[in-house]
């Protein structure tokens, strides 16, 4: 009872954290993650300094390719980290090498009191898995220039304006070639977040993809109807193919066009969806470009209302030799002193619902990242490379038409299974 009523006041803000062990200093922490050491080294100092007596923090920087294989071998050969800034989509698939932390010491309802709806991927059978710092949600960005230049008022805010906006954005040669696009979407060779944007579909359109089951264990639910005359599934795919097909009248995509983030930087693409995280990039491309941040479009059908997000989490290493402290590091990682200034050095909404309820004044874009954030949700990736390819598959074959989407959506929903296994 005790040890539950310090987590409550810690993660209700009123407590920094768990006080150190009797007896001195905690030990050092190796703490892995992608984000840039020069960016949260400075508030990696300041938790340093104001817990001197407690613990040593090392932040050691990784590049987002490699970190999980270089986790790997540094868990075989001994060497790997005390906790570790997890992706929320390698959760399942690194799940065996995280200690859970049980719901004895820190509540599920706590939990879900004090972070995004979204970051419930993090609750396990066994346990909590990870404590979410931030998020990072999928946005629309749009083309002032390209938005007026249309006549239209504001960017879309649903499928069916966008539908709408399309003829009005779209330009075209004598021959049908695309001189400027309304929206990237219907093709993955040329799009980096595809596989994101079809998740996006199928999350808006009612399918969480793949659950998890009253045991706690993830199941795939692709094929399910949910209670609809249609399967979600099938009708995300059949609403991205659109898109790429030159027939239909929301045609907006192909191959020849270089990638959509390149082709929005260069003033040709009208609306982008990406993440939050890709603002400075944009910005760095092309500085004079005109453009802000709004919600991506939502569904007219009375679904609720949601975007993708992902959701990086400090996760504790079930090897870790300095365990304990490991832990408490954890929950000071995860408190409100240390996310904080956090958020306010990678300008990305916070994972902390106290937090997420008090965007910047006068920031019309952070404002966006904050209602995106509370919007935001995802899915439980088996493994990211192969699900890509999946889905993929998914897209060509009924693309092209030599499958139908239910027969090629049961060829996805068991290669799914066969990642669980």
């Amino acid at each position: 009872m005790v040890i539950l009523l310090v987590g409550v006041l810690i993660f209700s803000g009123i407590l920094p954290g768990f006080r150190a062990p009797t007896g001195g200093t905690g030990g050092q922490v190796v703490w892995w993650g992608t984000l840039p050491l020069d960016t949260i080294q400075p508030v990696i100092s300041a938790l340093n300094e104001s817990h001197q007596d407690e613990f040593t923090l090392e932040y050691v920087e990784k590049n987002p390719r490699s970190l999980e294989l270089e986790f790997i071998e540094a868990l075989a050969s001994g060497q790997g980290p005390d906790l570790i800034l997890l992706p929320d989509d390698l959760l399942l698939k690194q799940a065996d090498k995280l200690y859970p932390i049980p719901y004895e010491t820190f509540s599920r309802g706590l939990f879900q009191d004090t972070f995004a709806r979204g970051a419930e991927l993090y609750l396990g059978p066994e346990g909590i898995l990870g404590l979410p710092l931030y998020v990072d949600p999928l946005v629309m960005y749009y083309n002032r220039d390209l938005i007026s230049g249309a006549a239209l008022p504001k960017p879309p805010g649903t499928w069916g304006e966008v539908g709408l906006a399309v003829p009005l954005l779209r330009q075209t040669d004598a021959g049908g070639n695309i001189l400027q696009s309304p929206i990237g979407l219907g093709e993955f060779s040329n799009l980096l977040q595809a596989k994101d944007l079809l998740a996006l579909l199928m999350l808006q359109a009612g399918t969480p993809i793949i659950d998890r089951n009253e045991a706690g264990q993830p199941e795939v639910v692709l094929q399910n109807n949910f209670g609809f005359t249609k399967q979600p599934a099938a009708e995300a795919v059949a609403f991205f193919n659109r898109f790429a097909d030159p027939s239909n009248t929301l045609y907006s995509w192909n191959t020849a066009l270089p990638e959509a983030r390149e082709l929005f930087a260069r003033g040709q693409l009208a609306l982008y969806l990406g993440y939050a995280s890709e603002f400075d990039i944009l910005r760095r491309q092309n500085p004079l470009l005109d453009f802000e941040v709004a919600l991506v479009p939502q569904r007219e059908s009375g679904l609720k209302n949601l975007t993708l997000g992902r959701f990086p989490a400090v996760s504790i290493v079930k090897n870790s030799q300095n365990l304990a402290t490991a832990f408490q590091v954890a929950y000071y990682l995860a408190g409100a002193e240390f996310v904080t200034p956090l958020i306010e050095a990678i300008k990305l909404p916070p994972a902390r619902l106290d937090l997420l309820g008090a965007p910047p004044a006068r920031d019309a874009r952070q404002t966006n990242f904050f209602k995106a954030a509370v919007m935001a949700t995802t899915w439980l990736d088996p493994d990211p490379a192969k699900t890509r390819e999946i889905f993929k598959r998914l897209v060509d074959t009924t693309q092209v038409g030599t499958v139908e989407i239910t027969k090629a959506l049961n060829q996805a929903h068991l290669e799914l299974e066969a990642l669980l296994r």
